[in-house]
């Protein structure tokens, strides 16, 4: 049994991000702790009062009776469906920082809601979902509202640290994926068709993923992965956290333009 932290806004609905957990429930159980944080309440975490604590803004009325209401069906989703559930009121006011150590006890954090999507596909990332990715202390499952349940797998790798533990870690926590059609990305330069550390990553992928097969993005083509992500049925990507490599831009770009296009990719982000 895994712990899942979920994470909404509070404004919009998570029944999209619920669904996606019910169904991995009905294979592999799992407890949730929902956490409800309305985003326009937490973007000044970070400032001090000068008496040394966090700047709490209150929540109006008009918002915490959605927040309310969407608190409501997610109990009664959990309770119709036999999850085991816990409802973090406290994030309200300690948002971020209570948000990280919620992950350290966390198997798995799902985060969904349009405009945490768009915040991480479009230009680059806020730095309020910056800090959520690189602040969680568990892998994270991105999901947009109108997200597909997951067909196939796109993992992104580039030979480094971060890509093979995002691998790792998927494996490790989402077996009811493991035996969709699989699909391992790489980057290669124009002169050579080398798959990084190729006996060792196909060696570790061979082994959890039987329905295995590897593509080759063109590292100067930006259009490349987007035009073939169009192949896969409802995929689900998955990557290290994003940086400044080759690798990073180029996926954050064509997963840009998927989004453009209106391809709604569910993304599973880990770094170590």
């Amino acid at each position: 049994m895994n712990k899942v932290l979920l994470v909404s806004d509070g404004l919009h609905s998570a029944s999209n991000a619920f669904d996606f957990i019910n169904r991995i429930n009905a294979h592999y159980p799992v407890t949730i702790a929902g956490a409800f944080l309305p985003r326009k309440y937490v973007y000044n975490w970070t400032y001090a009062l000068p008496e040394g604590g966090l700047y709490k803004p209150p929540i109006d009325a008009g918002d915490a009776y959605l927040v309310n209401s969407h608190v409501r069906d997610f109990k009664e989703h959990c309770r119709e469906n036999n999850i085991s559930f816990r409802v973090h009121r406290e994030l309200y006011q300690e948002a971020l920082p209570a948000l990280k150590l919620e992950s350290r006890f966390a198997d798995l954090m799902f985060l969904c809601g349009e405009d945490f999507y768009n915040d991480l596909t479009f230009n680059t990332p806020s730095d309020y979902m910056r800090d959520i990715l690189h602040g969680a202390e568990c892998p994270v499952i991105l999901i947009p509202e109108q997200a597909n349940y997951p067909e196939s797998v796109v993992l992104a790798y580039d030979g480094s640290r971060a890509s093979a533990y995002a691998i790792r870690q998927f494996a490790n926590l989402c077996p009811q994926w493991k035996q969709l059609p699989v699909y391992l990305v790489y980057v290669a330069s124009k002169d050579t068709n080398e798959l990084p550390y190729e006996t060792y990553i196909r060696e570790h992928t061979e082994t959890h993923f039987p329905s295995l097969s590897t593509y080759r993005l063109n590292k100067d083509d930006h259009d490349d992965f987007a035009k073939w992500l169009a192949g896969p049925r409802n995929p689900i990507l998955v990557t290290g956290a994003f940086g400044r490599s080759g690798l990073s831009e180029l996926f954050h770009r064509s997963f840009a333009a998927g989004m453009a296009a209106g391809k709604k990719i569910p993304l599973f982000v880990a770094h170590p």
